[in-house]
């Protein structure tokens, strides 16, 4: 079976519309997280939610840094050599 070759621009192209799709998604999360901390509705629902929208902004961040790292790197003229 042949390998798969796959091009820095293809990659740049392809992390700079998950970095759209995770930021728009972080975005979400947070509005999601204030709406419930504002809320009045103290419950055990309520206070699980809270813990899952926060993991899940944190992680879409997480990944927001992880792929404009990948992006900076395979942009034209980063100054470091990638295999």
């Amino acid at each position: 079976m042949d390998k798969i070759q796959i091009t820095s621009k293809y990659l740049n192209e392809l992390a700079n519309h998950f970095i759209l799709i995770s930021a728009l998604l972080t975005g979400f999360s947070i509005a999601y997280i204030a709406n419930i901390v504002v809320s009045k509705n103290k419950n055990s629902i309520s206070n699980a939610l809270l813990i899952i929208a926060t993991l899940a902004a944190c992680c879409f961040l997480i990944s927001v840094f992880g792929l404009t790292k990948l992006l900076q790197m395979t942009t034209e003229g980063y100054p470091y050599e990638i295999e």
